[in-house]
């Protein structure tokens, strides 16, 4: 059995924010990639709900715990953090799902 950790988080921005948070997002790709050989998938993607308000949803796969650990005390995710608590950055807080790989395949 595989021990990577897989998450996804999803995000509602505010009003106005969804550009913002995808840029800050995506500005944290290179490092993530070039400095966290166990940060294994790092992918942001965007949707709109039902009623069209944006989503940004992000894929994260991690080799193991230390991975995600190492990852939790990088400055970057430390400043991405506090950018997601301050207040009219959401329209509710972000749902966080860690999971473990029961089925599939990926091409």
């Amino acid at each position: 059995m595989s021990t990577s950790i897989y998450l996804t988080a999803v995000m509602y921005p505010a009003p106005g924010k969804a550009e913002e948070i995808k840029s800050r997002l995506n500005t944290m790709i290179p490092t993530v990639h070039d400095t966290e050989p166990t940060t294994l998938q790092y992918e942001i993607y965007t949707s709109k709900t039902p009623e069209g308000d944006d989503v940004v949803i992000a894929h994260e796969t991690y080799a193991n715990q230390a991975a995600i650990d190492s990852h939790s005390q990088t400055d970057l995710l430390k400043d991405f953090q506090k950018f997601m608590a301050e207040e009219g950055t959401f329209k509710q807080p972000p749902l966080i799902y860690f999971a473990e790989k029961y089925g599939g395949f990926r091409r």
